[in-house]
Parts: structure tokens; C-alpha cells; sequence
């Protein structure tokens, strides 16, 4: 395979050379290619996945049936008190509005919404919350704690 060019097992059809590259520079770094180890593939991919943030969240007694949405506005604290704060933590340069995600700085009121929403659905929505969690503690964030 040429550089910047993706493994066939990739859907996009015709990315820009840039974002082959950069997916490549991924594939490569969680095969562990240039030596990475296990321990550095699964805190990228728990940073990966934790970008993404839940469209729903099971409710109690529905665990294994598949995601049950519940209030909407659960869904969009839970997004806006973990995977918002990994964003920003993440890509602080990108300008507010240049993506339509959400991205916020860490403050008490969010920290205070993250404890919430923790105690509210952390046991029973384990998958997702474990994936934050360990993109946390990759990234220095903590839970209790207003993060700048």
C-alpha cells in the first residue's frame, strides 16, 4: 500500500489525501506498527470512541436489549459534561461553529452536571461510561474536578 493511501477494508470512497493520510497515521498507530503498545492503542481508541458520545442511553433493566433512548436532554448533558470537555481538551484551537459538535471548556457547572449524570446513569449505560472514563484518565481530566 503507497502512503496515504487506505486499507481496502476502509469504506470511504475517495478521501482527501490529508485524511488518508491522517487515517492511515491511526491504523498504523493502533496496529502498533512503529512499535506502539496495546496500552497507547487502547488510550487512542478510548479517546476515538469517547469523541463520538452517546446518542441514547439504556434505561434500568433494559441492559443487553440494545440502546433505549431516554430523555432527550440526558442524552445532550451527558454529551455536552464528558465527550464536549474531551473535545475541547482535545482540539483547543478548533474555533466554536467550525464543526457542528459540541466542544466547552470544563466549569463548575459542568463539572456539577458530570456528577449528575454519572450518578444517574453510569450503572446501567457501563460500555459508554467505561470509555470515557479510561479517555479521562488518559487525558488528565478528572471527574470531581473543574478541569482548565
Amino acid at each position: 500500500m503507497a502512503d496515504g493511501q487506505l486499507p481496502k477494508a476502509i469504506v470511504f470512497k475517495n478521501p482527501k489525501p490529508r485524511v488518508a493520510a491522517i487515517l492511515k497515521e491511526i491504523n498504523d498507530f493502533l496496529a502498533g506498527t512503529n512499535g506502539e503498545t496495546g496500552t497507547e492503542a487502547f488510550q487512542l481508541w478510548d479517546i476515538l470512541t469517547s469523541l463520538r458520545g452517546p446518542d441514547a442511553l439504556e434505561l434500568p433493566g433494559t441492559e443487553g436489549l440494545g440502546e433505549v433512548y431516554v430523555d432527550n436532554s440526558d442524552v445532550e448533558s451527558v454529551k455536552i459534561s464528558t465527550t464536549g470537555l474531551i473535545r475541547h481538551v482535545c482540539f483547543p484551537d478548533v474555533p466554536f461553529g467550525r464543526l457542528p459538535v459540541t466542544s466547552c471548556e470544563d466549569s463548575e457547572m459542568i463539572r456539577d452536571l458530570r456528577m449528575r449524570m454519572y450518578e444517574k446513569h453510569a450503572s446501567y449505560n457501563r460500555h459508554f461510561y467505561g470509555h470515557i472514563d479510561q479517555a479521562f484518565q488518559a487525558l488528565g481530566i478528572e471527574w470531581r474536578e473543574v478541569n482548565k
